[in-house]
């Protein structure tokens, strides 16, 4: 049929992407490696899939049909308000990777959705098992490298803190990863007949991956992986064994319900109560973060601060928080540098108003709903895979609607692949309900094969472009940390038209002319990069170009902001004691050395106490002076 083999083509390609993303290895030579290897090689796959889909469209000689339902309504809906919300917030662009990515994200959602639709209505199931086997290879691998860093065999040591991170750099990607991929695994393996023998390697693979990822997880000892992938192992399970069912005909009662309701929530206390004593301090933290995410949707509590700019604008909410004096020891110890709200939902909420929220919302519950007891049978026995996939699929959005209550999965590229792929997967089963049908005529298919080509050459040639920019910017980092400043300095200069709106370059680069003491030319880089990127350090440096430029007020206005920002660090107050002390303010210097002497260390090191012991020395010093009511030489107390 001529169905199938463009299907599997277009399956074929995409299947490169959930399959591979994850397991490409952080390219050293690229600044921010780890993230950026990703997003150049996802770009570069979907311009490969969107020639294939340009070419198939353009050659067609049936008429392109589509199919909407209630989730593909959900979906655009909410990817209509994020371009509106993104076009007007200030120094977001049309090439904002975060809004480049989620359109990619949805074309993708949709193409996966017509494959498998397709090829269901047709009675195939080729291109449908190799997405699956694909789909659940991608977390074999990250199980298997994870478990080889475990026993200490990792083929690309690095020196990242974390032992156990897998290709991410960081466990709690790894887990949300992993926990997004184990139960529509188990939902293959349970879920798939064993006597349909045409699908006896999907079952296989199922297997082999949900044991792995079982054998990872819980080394990652992040919580909400834990809780995700156990309300998506759940939905499997009463799937297979229909626990509703035999809940209901064992406890017939009414009060034996109300029995079950009350252990039920005592098992969540219990559960809850031994996750948050675990790890308090993550869990208060968590709680911290959450607080002054609330504080940023009461100032902004229609529209939200704006589209992805949540990582810019938390900082400086959790300054004025500190500032103010509303925060208390407790907080002040576990106060971080935070770019992501550790809860999707309250992050579309802080960056995009309620509308954000209740869309996504939408999009999870279509899911969930729509595919429930709504398996289509197929003409040549295919239901065992169809049922399968539907409630797997339905663990699977499941366990993403749970993670991201604690964490942020969806700011994670591999894993957002994997919940486009999910809700794809999902859309494809609903076979009632709200449906919209429309087609195209073959000259209007190859009008938009022509428009898709354009576009996929536009989206290559740009991932070409910025990986030889990201290079270059890597190579002047690394030159800027061996303190070879004027080579860094030719590099960035020659970078900065194509990365004049990225906020972390402007950083870098203005925190090159800081260190170089061309104070006038790195504050104009600086206060730009403020618009668009935030970091204590971005603050510091700042206030460093205004004190040597003896604008005292903006730097202390700076070093201060900076302190309060994550006030469990002592360097800003530090350069803030100093600051006090070249203007002659002892009373302010000497309140700042108590500070500092008082603050909670979160781990001890010989900078923090080498600070401690100066700041003593301070004291002493301003303490004798102010006795013999003079003045003080900075220079005697350094």
């Amino acid at each position: 049929m001529e169905y199938a083999k463009q299907n599997h083509i277009i399956v074929l390609g995409f299947v490169l992407a959930p399959l591979f993303l994850t397991s490409v290895p952080a390219l050293d030579s690229l600044m921010d490696g780890i993230t950026t290897s990703k997003q150049l090689y996802f770009y570069a796959v979907c311009a490969m899939i969107f020639f294939v889909v340009a070419g198939i469209l353009f050659v067609r000689k049936s008429v392109f049909t589509l199919e909407f339902n209630r989730l593909d309504l959900a979906v655009v809906a909410f990817w209509l308000w994020s371009i509106i919300r993104a076009t007007f917030t200030p120094y977001v662009n049309w090439n904002d990777d975060s809004l480049v990515t989620l359109t990619l994200l949805v074309f993708l959602y949709f193409l996966i959705k017509k494959v498998l639709a397709s090829e269901r209505k047709a009675g195939g199931f080729q291109a449908t098992s190799t997405l699956v086997i694909a789909f659940m290879l991608g977390g074999l691998i990250q199980a298997a490298y994870g478990l080889l860093q475990l026993y200490g065999l990792d083929p690309f040591p690095s020196n990242n803190y974390f032992k156990l991170v897998g290709s991410f750099g960081n466990p709690d990607a790894l887990a949300g990863y992993l926990a997004s991929v184990m139960p529509f695994a188990l939902g293959m393996y349970l879920l798939v007949p064993p006597e349909d023998f045409q699908h006896e390697l999907v079952r296989k693979v199922g297997l082999v991956t949900f044991l792995a990822c079982l054998l990872v997880l819980p080394a990652t000892m992040i919580r909400g992986a834990w809780l995700g992938a156990a309300a998506g192992v759940l939905i499997v399970l009463f799937a297979k064994f229909d626990l509703f069912g035999k809940l209901k005909s064992m406890i017939p009662a009414k009060r034996g319900r109300v029995l079950i309701g009350f252990v039920s929530i005592a098992l969540v206390v219990v559960i809850g109560f031994s996750l948050y004593n675990l790890k308090p301090d993550s869990a208060n933290g968590r709680l911290l973060i959450w607080k002054i995410t609330a504080g940023m949707i009461s100032d902004h509590p229609l529209w939200g601060i704006g589209f992805d700019r949540y990582a810019v604008e938390y900082g400086n909410h959790q300054a004025a928080y500190f500032a103010s004096g509303n925060g208390n020891k407790q907080e002040e110890y576990l106060a971080d540098n935070v770019h992501h709200a550790h809860n999707e939902f309250f992050q579309f909420f802080a960056e995009s108003g309620p509308l954000s929220l209740v869309l996504f919302t939408m999009v999870l519950y279509s899911s969930l709903r729509s595919v429930r007891g709504n398996v289509a049978r197929t003409a040549n026995g295919q239901e065992g895979l169809r049922e399968g996939l539907s409630n797997s699929s339905r663990a699977g959005v499941l366990c993403f609607a749970t993670l991201a209550l604690f964490s942020f999965p969806l700011h994670i590229l591999p894993t957002a692949v994997s919940f486009f792929t999910l809700l794809g997967i999902c859309s494809s089963a609903i076979s009632d309900g709200y449906r919209k049908t429309t087609s195209s005529s073959t000259v209007a298919g190859r009008w938009a094969g022509i428009l898709i080509a354009i576009v996929a050459a536009v989206l290559l040639s740009s991932a070409k472009s910025q990986y030889s920019q990201y290079s270059d910017w890597g190579d002047a980092f690394r030159k800027a940390q061996m303190i070879d400043l004027i080579g860094a300095k030719r590099i960035f200069e020659r970078l900065h038209d194509g990365f004049h709106d990225n906020g972390k370059f402007l950083f870098t680069y203005g925190g090159v002319l800081s260190m170089m003491a061309e104070d006038s030319q790195a504050v104009q880089l600086l206060e730009s990069s403020k618009l668009r990127y935030n970091d204590p350090n971005l603050w510091i440096t700042l206030g460093d170009s205004y004190r040597r430029m003896r604008q005292f007020t903006k730097s202390e206005q700076h070093f201060s902001h900076a302190s309060h920002m994550i006030p469990n660090r002592l360097y800003p107050k530090y350069l803030l004691a100093n600051l006090y002390l070249d203007v002659g303010k002892l009373s302010e210097a000497n309140a700042m050395a108590d500070s500092i002497l008082s603050v909670r260390l979160k781990s001890k090191t010989s900078a923090a106490d080498k600070i401690r012991r100066q700041m003593a020395l301070l004291k002493e010093s301003v303490a004798k002076q102010v006795e013999a009511g003079a003045g003080i030489a900075p220079s005697r107390i350094r």
